[in-house]
């Protein structure tokens, strides 16, 4: 306990010095600083870092006019900001009204093998949302001795596996293809994911 009070009483000895020797070293500046004028001016400064600054001085509107100028350019970045959003914001109009004219948004993608060409459509429930999309389908193109032939492959619900289509052996026939022709047409369909 008695160690306890040397190192309490220590402190608090430390603590007085300290503030002792501020006080003189301030009374000291103070006193020379009216016969060294650049003493007075780091006086100055060290006042104003303080919050306290000395009379006449600029520190407070040197301050403040360095916050205007941030302020300013602030402004400056600002403006073709405020720009941009409202660019954006007629382009999302515009989008909207589209978007009720629009009624049947379909995308399609092609993919064309040695013996024909795979097409995926996707349609999709809004020109303003392409990420959700409602239905989609497959089929093959191909020509058989100079006539058309058009081979539905599947269909996918949004939600829903892929539905494959039965394509019977007299439908291969006649479309001229084997059964591993048709599996590699399936292969090259390309149904969106479910989000």
């Amino acid at each position: 306990m008695k160690e306890l009070g040397q190192i309490t009483s220590t402190a608090i000895g430390v603590v007085m010095v300290g503030a002792f020797a501020t006080g003189i070293g301030a009374l000291v500046l103070g006193l020379a600083s009216e016969q060294m004028p650049g003493l007075k001016t780091i006086g100055s400064e060290i006042r104003c870092l303080a919050g306290v600054p000395a009379k006449g001085s600029t520190c407070v509107t040197d301050q403040i006019d360095a916050l205007d100028d941030q302020r300013r350019l602030v402004e400056r970045e600002r403006d073709p900001l405020a720009g941009q959003i409202a660019d954006y914001e007629a382009r999302q109009r515009e989008l909207e009204a589209l978007n009720g004219q629009v009624e049947n948004y379909s995308q399609f993608q092609d993919v064309t093998l040695p013996f024909g060409s795979v097409t995926t459509g996707i349609r999709f429930a809004s020109v303003l949302e392409p990420e959700a999309w409602s239905e989609s389908w497959c089929y093959m193109d191909r020509t058989v001795r100079g006539l058309p032939r058009k081979i539905t492959l599947g269909n996918r619900a949004a939600g829903e596996a892929v539905r494959w289509s039965r394509v019977s052996a007299a439908q291969l026939r006649d479309a001229d293809l084997t059964r591993a022709q048709l599996e590699q047409a399936k292969a090259a369909c390309q149904f969106p994911e479910n989000l």
